[in-house]
């Protein structure tokens, strides 16, 4: 019930996104979808932040290259176990996102596709710009790490990126960057990143932010749901473990699917202005 009332508050219009709401849609949408069909891995940030963390900021470039990436054994396991992978699985590009001062959510790609070595900014301003050497702006989010902890994550050559690109574009309004970066990782879940010829990746086509918002409201309504309906199956097979009646349980489930649900069952519209 907490999961689902932030989700009433975090995905109104123009709100911003938490990172709770953006790793879990994410995540979900990763978790859900055969990992052959995938066209883009998400982590989740934690992964990243919990090495970054244990290295000094001060540390030169130089050093950033030479420091050797030690990952906690349980983590990777931990990765490996809830989402499937396996070392030398097919996939080979990489999604997160990162904050940026405290006040902006922008994506971060790894792509070691047909032996590419790239990585892509996308997002990082809130105005239109593209560079496709952008090694200097990696400095401005430790981003030399991040690439080389998310590598070794995934067991594979930890060595920085050859490659940086950077693609940024219009966001208007100041709370809309959490909903563009889940609408492009999504995306990037499903269908393959391609390029210009000149090399630089092509970004897919955003739909309205308010649809991107109904999205991961209708998706994660949903799966907040029937997890308490399997919670309340799992009551009724093991009525000991529980300090409520059944009858209070079914009360408490029933007043969540009344306030999102239609009678047919379908999820209720999230109503906003101005669209």
């Amino acid at each position: 019930m907490t999961s689902i009332s932030r989700l009433v508050e975090h995905l109104a219009p123009a709100v911003w996104l938490e990172a709770q709401e953006i790793e879990a849609y994410l995540s979900q949408k990763r978790y859900h979808t055969p990992k052959e069909n995938l066209k883009l891995l998400f982590v989740p940030p934690g992964y990243y932040i919990k090495v970054l963390s244990e290295i000094p900021e001060d540390i030169t470039h130089e050093e950033e290259k030479d420091l050797t990436i030690e990952i906690d054994g349980d983590d990777v396991d931990a990765y490996r176990t809830v989402f499937g992978y396996e070392p030398g699985d097919e996939c080979q590009l990489i999604g997160t996102f990162i904050n940026l001062n405290h006040n902006h959510w922008f994506a971060f790609v790894i792509d070691r596709r047909d032996g590419r070595n790239a990585a892509y900014i996308f997002g990082q301003s809130t105005h239109a710009f593209e560079n496709n050497r952008a090694f200097h702006d990696l400095q401005q989010f430790r981003g030399y790490l991040i690439f080389r902890i998310l590598c070794a994550l995934h067991g594979w050559d930890d060595r920085g990126p050859d490659v940086v690109n950077r693609i940024d574009w219009v966001q208007p309004g100041g709370t809309e960057c959490g909903v563009y970066v889940v609408d492009l990782l999504s995306k990037l879940q499903q269908s393959d990143l391609v390029f210009t010829p000149n090399r630089q990746p092509i970004l897919p086509r955003f739909q309205c932010t308010h649809r991107t918002r109904l999205d991961m409201a209708t998706y994660l309504y949903r799966n907040a749901i029937e997890g308490l309906q399997h919670f309340v199956r799992l009551a009724q097979e093991l009525p000991h473990t529980l300090r409520m009646g059944e009858g209070d349980l079914h009360a408490n489930l029933q007043a969540v699917l009344e306030g999102y649900l239609t009678a047919g069952g379908g999820i209720l519209p999230q109503t906003h202005s101005g669209s």
